[in-house]
């Protein structure tokens, strides 16, 4: 407990800061009564995570804390963004007598039974789903589910085959579900996206820490909770790779790539462009801090679609190129810089034998999928020995590749099929709102951006942990844009619109 002691205050202390200085602008986009309430359950979750010797004690203190949070939450869908990025991710499974385990208990799980579930009853009862039944993206993403379930029925317990269908329904249909229904209106949308960004803010400083002081503050907790996170200190070059509370840091990278996109759009509703770019600013040290050379890519596509296509994007291109050169060029003269640039994407030399595995994966890959194209092959893992690593695993580094290897190009379709189907909907809401309304083709644009750079990371990453959760999320949203862009569903009020004194209020306070 006592080595626990130094950590939490470290995180605590930053976080409590970050809080602060986040708070007034917040408050443009979720009540003050909202803010408070989810700062005070982040900051005891934190605590309790530290504090807990287990992951049962831990599941026993945030269980009923997050369920009563999302019960008088308007918008749960932003109370769980922000606590998703909370606590490292843990797996331990649930004994039961008789068929070994019920299921493992993560922390993904505990924010799914105590908050998402619930919230999904209350959309059925209240009838949100509208009288029009499943849309596309739920019978496409049903249907990939269901083809997971039926190739491996042969091969396994009729009891196991029921676990795994209970599984997706909570893992992946109640997320997208949920915010595909709960973020319908646009004080939903604003919400939820402000609080995805008030959780990387909260880690950005974190994660800035972690690197320059070769100090990873979140590793204790599974280690204690014995479920040791073996991929923890990584290195890229002579620098440590920070990775906070996401567990990796590749996903730590990528959740601050969503997160600046969020932020183009959200900072662009601010009236100091001074603090919108400081801000920017921080989002990009917070990624950098990450050396993880995919998300970059997917910050940098999500920007220069924003910018080439959004009209507040337009105006502010080339202040963003000059800008970003006048940094940039001092930056690369000096030591900082040039190890910098030795792990960019495609010029750098560092980490070449990456590099090396992800073509030998490509290459097996594509053998192994013309063997079985349609429906792939169960025991495909079996063919990839020579893939194996040194930490024991195999690593299959592109989720498409893993998609079609188990489930052919079938599955790897409708897969697909689940993200570009909300995003195209979102892109034909655009088009037909177009001269409408400038702010909403701005959170559009956002969405999309980050949606594509989502499709591009996924032929770079595993697909898993807070990457899997943050993908089915951002399909939610494109979803929910399209449909509250329609107006198919009742318009609910919008406080930020409604009630400007929450922004002025924030500004008094910040003054």
């Amino acid at each position: 407990m006592i080595d626990q002691l130094k950590p939490l205050v470290v995180v605590l202390t930053l976080a409590l800061i970050a809080f602060a200085l986040a708070k007034p602008i917040c408050l443009r986009f979720m009540e003050p009564q909202a803010f408070d309430r989810r700062r005070m359950v982040w900051l005891a979750v934190t605590c309790a995570a530290f504090a807990a010797p287990s992951l049962w004690i831990f599941a026993a203190f945030a269980l009923p804390l997050v369920y009563w949070a999302g019960s008088v939450d308007r918008h749960p869908t932003a109370l769980y963004v922000l606590l998703l990025l909370t606590v490292p991710p843990a797996r331990l499974p649930i004994p039961m007598p008789l068929i070994n385990q019920l299921f493992e208990l993560s922390v993904f799980r505990i924010l799914e039974l105590a908050l998402l579930v619930p919230a999904a009853l209350r959309i059925v009862r209240a009838g949100a789903a509208g009288g029009s039944g499943l849309a596309r993206t739920d019978v496409l993403l049903l249907a990939f589910g269901a083809l997971q379930l039926v190739l491996y029925m042969p091969y396994e317990s009729i009891t196991n085959t029921m676990r795994r269908a209970f599984l997706f329904a909570l893992d992946t249909y109640a997320l997208y579900f949920v915010f595909s229904r709960g973020a319908s209106n646009w004080a939903a949308l604003r919400d939820t996206m402000a609080s995805f960004w008030l959780a990387c803010a909260v880690l950005a400083p974190i994660a800035i820490l972690e690197s320059l002081k070769g100090w990873l503050l979140f590793t204790g907790i599974p280690a204690r909770w014995g479920v040791p996170n073996t991929f923890s200190w990584l290195f890229r070059g002579d620098s440590l790779r920070a990775q906070a509370s996401a567990g990796h840091s590749l996903t730590l990278g990528y959740l601050f790539a969503i997160a600046f996109g969020f932020w183009l759009y959200l900072g662009g509703r601010l009236e100091s462009k001074r603090s919108a770019w400081m801000v920017g600013i921080v989002m990009w040290l917070g990624l950098f801090a990450a050396y993880s050379r995919a998300p970059w890519l997917v910050a940098a596509i999500v920007g220069c679609i924003y910018m080439l296509v959004s009209p507040a994007g337009r105006r502010g291109l080339v202040r963003a190129v000059i800008g970003l050169s006048v940094i940039a060029v001092p930056f690369s003269m000096t030591p900082q810089g040039a190890r910098m640039i030795d792990t960019l994407p495609f010029i750098g030399t560092a980490d070449q034998s990456n590099v090396e595995y992800r073509q030998q994966l490509a290459t097996l890959s594509w053998q192994l999928i013309k063997q079985n194209p349609f429906f792939g092959n169960p025991f495909a893992a079996n063919y990839m020995e020579d893939l194996r690593q040194g930490q024991g695993i195999i690593d299959i580094v592109n989720t498409y590749a893993s998609v079609s290897l188990f489930y052919g190009l079938v599955g790897c379709a409708l897969f697909v099929g689940c993200f570009v189907y909300p995003v195209t909907r979102c892109v034909l809401a655009m088009r037909a709102g177009r001269g409408h309304d400038i702010d909403h083709l701005n959170l559009g644009v956002a969405l999309v951006g980050c949606m594509v750079g989502t499709l591009l990371m996924m032929a770079t990453a595993s697909f898993g942990t807070s990457f899997e959760q943050l993908s089915w999320i951002l399909a939610g949203l494109c979803s929910a844009y399209a449909t509250a862009m329609a107006g198919q569903w009742a318009p609910q009020a919008d406080p930020v619109i409604n009630a400007p004194r929450y922004a002025g209020s924030a500004l008094k306070q910040s003054r």
